[in-house]
């Protein structure tokens, strides 16, 4: 038994794990089970003596490094406190992006929209609430700041989620009217960016599908159009003013370094 103790390589003689490809959520799951399962089954066997202990040691720290990846890669870092150095980058580039898209929507607003009490001023606007409805405007996602009850898987879900849904509302809207590829094409960089964030983060992919919405406006007449317009860019620059808001506070916090 000494011989056999002996002749066992330690564990200090196995190198530390560096990483593994990317697995998904199933088959970490079923990895994770097969690990514990063996692990349970050489150390745990009733009857197990300190010799089969010995010469399962190599297995078992095998074993030990792979399940420690698996469990590194199935959590998620979950707020910007754990986060690295690049996601703040990334946040910033975003937060850059939109404070332009911000910055463009009165000019282009000016330049598309000539028609009375369509304003951006917020004393002379015209409640157009029935119009919304009627024209099939959804309402954008309500992005704040992380916190307890909103993660920051929710929070840059929602900044995705919104700018692919006035992507597609000024993809019906240039068509018909002149002045709005600009914002158009900024929306579709700003999607890049905010996916770019996500993957430093390691954020889940879940609802970043395209929001559906009926805005149909091949038989409406020019006011609609323009009603449609001013009511689009209005809740952008709201959706840009939040998004803004909650960027700050998420690059404000204090980041780890890896």
């Amino acid at each position: 038994m000494s011989n056999l103790i002996t002749n066992t390589p330690i564990i200090s003689s196995y190198p530390p794990y560096k990483g593994s490809p990317k697995l998904s959520g199933t088959c970490r799951i079923n990895l994770l089970d097969f690990i514990t399962q063996m692990l349970a089954g050489m150390l745990w066997t009733p009857g197990c003596c300190l010799t089969n202990i010995m010469l399962s040691l190599p297995v078992v720290v095998l074993l030990h490094h792979l399940l420690f990846a698996v469990l590194v890669q199935s959590a998620p870092l979950s707020s910007s406190s754990d986060l690295p150095p690049s996601f703040r980058e990334a946040a910033e580039r975003v937060k850059t992006l939109v404070e332009k898209i911000m910055n463009d929507i009165p000019a282009v607003h000016s330049n598309t929209v000539d028609t009375e009490g369509l304003t951006l001023d917020p004393s002379t606007q015209t409640n157009l609430q029935r119009m919304v409805t009627s024209l099939g405007i959804p309402a954008a996602p309500v992005i704040k700041p992380p916190s307890e009850r909103f993660s920051l898987d929710m929070c840059v879900s929602r900044m995705l989620l919104g700018s692919q849904l006035f992507h597609g509302l000024l993809g019906v809207l240039s068509p018909r009217l002149n002045g709005l590829s600009g914002l158009q094409h900024d929306l579709e960089d700003l999607q890049t960016h905010i996916n770019k964030m996500k993957d430093v983060a390691q954020l889940s992919s879940n609802g970043e599908e395209d929001q559906n919405y009926n805005l149909d406006l091949s038989r409406n007449g020019r006011y609609d159009v323009q009603v449609a317009v001013h009511l689009t860019l209005t809740q952008l620059r709201s959706f840009c003013h939040d998004m803004i808001r909650t960027l700050r506070a998420i690059t404000s916090q204090r980041l780890k370094a890896h």
